[in-house]
């Protein structure tokens, strides 16, 4: 484990360094406000690894682990919430970090946290539709004011030409774009382009002005 924080603190350590030379910040809370985004295969038990990102003053976990409620339900968390360390997929009202679920890498399928996944354009864009629908649900009929998320995985390496995700990438931006981003059903924002820091921001804002409510849980019974 000593290895672990060891290594933890050299990653943290260099971005912070970068965030000083290109900013000139160096108090904690200035670096945090950026460097605040955390995944990572070690520690691997989710209760020690979540435990970590709170020492070091992290307050998202990366997307990754929840992948696991597609193998369930045939598709990704459409909701922001707090990770339990015994259990990716329970909600921990007391937990220190937030995730934003969304997909897998754009454009691929395969074994991905040993769950076969679909990410290719058609599949893409389903999944989006999915949240769309299950929004617009709650929006009108349910009324919860949950934040809802959509988007994919990615590393650098996947947006080489000649790669799938490059291959989809535009024609999915261009179909986000031209059809639903910014569009006013109802005289709402359906979509906009957005990050992780401000579905995390949402999120909060949301659990403040519903104390004790959940974003997201489902019915063992229910598989829709």
């Amino acid at each position: 484990m000593s290895l672990i924080v060891e290594a933890w603190q050299d990653h943290v350590g260099a971005v912070d360094a970068v965030l000083t030379a290109i900013y000139g910040i160096t108090l904690p809370e200035e670096l945090r406000a950026i460097n605040n985004a955390r995944g990572a295969h070690l520690p691997a038990d989710h209760a020690t690894r979540i435990d970590l990102m709170a020492q070091f003053g992290f307050t998202i976990h990366q997307q990754g682990p929840e992948e696991e409620f597609y193998a369930y339900f045939g598709h990704y968390v459409m909701n922001p919430y707090r990770p339990a360390g015994d259990h990716f997929l329970r909600h921990d009202p007391n937990g220190p970090v937030v995730v934003s679920p969304f997909g897998t890498v754009l454009g691929r399928a395969g074994e991905h946290y040993g769950i076969y996944q679909d990410m290719r354009l058609p599949a893409a864009k389903t999944l989006f539709l999915i949240t769309l629908l299950n929004w617009l649900d709650d929006v009108h009929v349910v009324r919860s004011g949950r934040v809802w998320n959509y988007g994919w995985g990615g590393h650098g390496s996947d947006l080489m030409p000649g790669q799938p995700t490059r291959a989809a990438l535009e024609p999915m931006l261009d179909w986000l774009k031209g059809l639903f981003v910014d569009d006013t059903p109802g005289g709402r924002v359906a979509v906009e382009f957005s990050s992780a820091v401000r579905s995390r921001d949402m999120y909060l804002a949301w659990e403040a002005v519903h104390p004790g409510g959940i974003s997201f849980n489902y019915p063992v019974s229910a598989t829709n």
